[in-house]
């Protein structure tokens, strides 16, 4: 499927959304032959080890990485935090507000001093602070900071290990250079920041910051750290 990602690398997306729709949801993924990797759908075959050795960032639990009965699980909590009333609630609060207090203003801004700005990349940084949001319950505010780069950089380097041959990928990561060298400082940075947030939201808890639950955001870490 090399080939195919190539010619439509402009629109990947739209590419992806077309197989998905004439599949039905579930096709076979052939990997370039010289990085010897293969995807179909994972609810109904196991990724194993060669999965979580390219999504290594991601821990050997959650969503991602996790089999079977453990996959089952990771997909309950995430499908109750979906349909919960109150994230329904949240997406209708916050996504206004985002909009009227994060991206509108840094339009004003750029427009009333005629400056020139990557579009694509605000977008980006918009709906990193949104994901974030529902997931810790914090903003970064990374439409004023650099760190949505980090999440950014792991991103392309799990799609160059597709790509090329485990042993290319397992070098450089050996010695620190390349799209694994920036793997390496994001990941440091992705942890730190992930740490950050649960000591935030286990100090919140302890100090009884959320015992009423409306004045709290129901964040997908705090439908984790209960249950």
């Amino acid at each position: 499927m090399l080939a195919s990602v190539i010619l439509n690398i402009n629109q990947l997306h739209d590419k992806v959304a077309q197989i998905l729709e004439k599949t039905k949801g579930s096709f076979m993924i052939k990997g370039s032959w010289v990085a010897q990797y293969d995807i179909t759908n994972f609810s109904k075959y196991h990724k194993g080890s060669e999965g979580r050795k390219r999504f290594d960032i991601f821990g050997e639990t959650g969503l991602f990485n996790s089999d079977f009965d453990e996959w089952k699980h990771q997909r309950k909590l995430a499908r109750a935090f979906i349909n919960h009333q109150k994230f329904q609630q949240l997406m209708a609060k916050i996504v206004p507000e985002m909009i009227e207090r994060g991206l509108i203003p840094v339009l004003d801004h750029v427009s009333e001093e005629k400056m020139l700005v990557d579009f694509q990349d605000l977008l980006k940084r918009t709906t990193f602070d949104f994901a974030c949001l529902i997931a810790t319950g914090h903003n970064p505010n990374s439409l004023s900071v650099g760190f949505s780069d980090a999440v950014n950089d792991a991103c392309e380097a799990i799609l160059i290990r597709h790509l090329v041959p485990e042993s290319l990928w397992k070098l450089q990561s050996w010695l620190g250079f390349g799209k694994e060298k920036k793997l390496a400082n994001a990941w440091r940075t992705i942890d730190n920041f992930g740490e950050k947030q649960k000591s935030m939201k286990q100090e919140e808890i302890e100090k009884g910051m959320e015992a009423k639950e409306d004045e709290g955001i129901y964040s997908l870490l705090n439908c984790y750290l209960s249950g």
